[in-house]
């Protein structure tokens, strides 16, 4: 009798413990798959965590140029749920009609974006940031603010690295000779040049060769004697291990990029639900995870007065670009249109 009852109270404990297993199995959140286009390395580990955290299972695909991300975004060969594009590519993509239009209305209405960027409705924005010059501070040179000055340090016994997006290195030179064309438009930068073209063209032969120009100036800034014109992150990721490098901005007209944030029509899941879409987007790029970001890349926050996550030097950058932005006005990279 004794071993009759003591078999039945351990069955009975079995039988509770597989319900509880079950039950909790049952309870827990079903994640959403979520599948996203990303430049690379624009995506803090403690971000993906977070949004694992909140159900989201993250299939990230990176690019590496913005021609790639807009070929892989028009050949309709492959479907992401959500893509992160930067402003160069943003007008062409949202004539495509692609993204999920009103999606993410109210929450931009919500956020309090700095005013120096599009604030977008269709897209919201990601991080932002601009092009600026560095350069080995060990030896005595004038620090360069066009490409000109670049050129010269040439001359002088330095390696030199430029961005090798045509647009990027196009805005540069047209935001170095504007007075030149005396274009005031530079929303529309190249649309708008036509009537500057000749003198524009002579200044192409500043001494430049195609050797001078790379995809990434990330390692190469942190040789001996070198000087670059590209990306704020691929300089301020370097600051720990070239505590020699200096930087600044370009004399007038800096160039200034953003990227955004969009969902997609024809998405990769076609179960997804819209709402669990726009909670993904809310979570990305919210106060928190936005924070994260910004100390990974060093690129700015897209929130009016946030420098949460910024370099101290990289801070004094931000207000000096702001304070020069009242004075010369910023030069944004878009598509050229007819």
């Amino acid at each position: 009798m004794r071993k009759y009852f003591v078999l039945m109270i351990t069955l009975y404990f079995s039988a509770s413990l597989s319900h509880a297993k079950l039950s909790k199995h049952n309870d827990a959140p079903k994640h959403t798959n979520v599948k996203i286009l990303n430049w690379w390395s624009y995506l803090d580990d403690r971000v993906a965590s977070d949004l694992k955290n909140n159900g989201f299972n993250l299939d990230v695909s990176i690019y590496h140029s913005n021609e790639v991300s807009l070929s892989r975004l028009l050949s309709k060969r492959e479907h992401f749920d959500i893509a992160i594009v930067s402003n160069i590519n943003l007008d062409i993509l949202l004539k495509e009609n692609i993204f999920d239009t009103h999606a993410l209305d109210q929450l931009s209405k919500k956020r309090n974006y700095i005013e120096l960027i599009t604030k977008g409705s269709t897209c919201i924005p990601y991080l932002w940031g601009t092009t600026i010059f560095a350069y080995d501070s060990r030896v005595s040179t004038p620090p360069p603010r066009s490409l000109s000055a670049l050129v010269e340090m040439k001359k002088n016994g330095f390696a030199i690295g430029i961005l090798d997006d045509p647009l990027e290195t196009a805005a540069r030179l047209i935001g170095d000779n504007l007075e030149d064309c005396g274009n005031k438009n530079l929303e529309k930068i190249f649309s708008q040049t036509k009537n500057c073209k000749d003198k524009l063209s002579e200044k192409f032969n500043i001494g430049l060769t195609p050797s001078d120009f790379m995809s990434t100036t990330d390692e190469f800034i942190t040789k001996p004697k070198t000087a670059i014109y590209g990306w704020q992150g691929s300089v301020f990721i370097n600051l720990k291990n070239a505590p020699w490098l200096k930087f600044n901005l370009s004399s007038q007209h800096p160039v200034i990029g953003a990227d955004y944030v969009c969902i997609l029509k024809n998405r990769a899941n076609k179960t997804t639900n819209i709402n669990q879409l726009k909670k993904f987007v809310e979570i990305l790029t919210n106060h928190k995870n936005t924070k994260a970001n910004v100390e990974s890349n060093q690129y700015f926050s897209p929130y009016q007065n946030d420098k949460e996550g910024l370099d101290p030097k990289v801070i004094s950058l931000f207000d000096e670009l702001i304070e020069l932005s009242k004075k010369t006005k910023p030069i944004y990279i878009n598509t050229p249109t007819p």
